[in-house]
């Protein structure tokens, strides 16, 4: 019983770490029409571009951002 008690009591000293809070990645989401999925384009380090694959023929598509671009969230894009 005593052992029990002094984990219990080592376990104390030991705070809950506050969860980080992390940004969210930025995406575009996209219908790979062809491959009929789903997926997402990421915007890379420098945020010049959204980038990624299709995730079923992995052909890779870039979409640059501009000023005056578009608010659309989603878009279709054409794999083949």
């Amino acid at each position: 019983m005593q052992f029990v008690g002094e984990i219990y009591k080592d376990a104390m000293l030991f705070k809950k770490q506050p969860e980080s809070k992390s940004k969210a990645r930025p995406y575009l989401g996209v219908h790979f029409v062809q491959c009929s999925v789903y997926g997402r384009l990421y915007l890379n380090a420098r945020q010049k571009a959204y980038m990624g694959f299709c995730p079923r023929c992995g052909k890779s598509f870039q979409i640059r951002v501009e000023p005056g671009g578009s608010r659309s969230r989603f878009f279709k894009a054409f794999c083949r």
